[in-house]
């Protein structure tokens, strides 16, 4: 990983939040956290991120509600979001799709399933 991607992390779970960006910086990419929609949108508007990897249960609005607002920001037009949930049922995916995001993780997330995920993107030139 070169110069490694901009990552969002959204969770209301601090421990788990702070975890995951301790863990992407490792890996060398660079973690922002946001622990609510709100505060997410703001991240974002400061600085676009390659990745959103968001939480469905924000404590403010749905994951899907934010980000379906983050997708109207123009500057995040090429940001590929990723939904990650403690919910596996075929209808919270379907709607994770729906609401805008291109992949759905499921808690706890290996770090091994996420390196390869993030890597791909990267490959993929965003």
């Amino acid at each position: 990983m070169a110069n490694g991607l901009q990552i969002l992390v959204v969770d209301d779970n601090e421990a788990l939040n702070e975890t995951l960006c301790l863990m992407l910086d490792i890996m060398g990419h660079r973690a922002t956290a946001a622990r609510t929609g709100a505060q997410a949108l703001i991240n974002a508007r400061v600085r676009a991120p390659d990745v959103v990897l968001m939480d469905i249960g924000l404590p403010d609005q749905s994951g899907f509600d934010a980000c379906r607002v983050l997708r109207g920001l123009p500057a995040l037009a090429r940001t590929y979001f990723i939904a990650h949930s403690g919910h596996n049922d075929p209808e919270r995916i379907a709607a994770a799709y729906a609401a805008g995001f291109q992949d759905y993780l499921v808690k706890p997330v290996s770090l091994d399933t996420l390196e390869r995920r993030l890597a791909s993107i990267e490959r993929a030139d965003r």
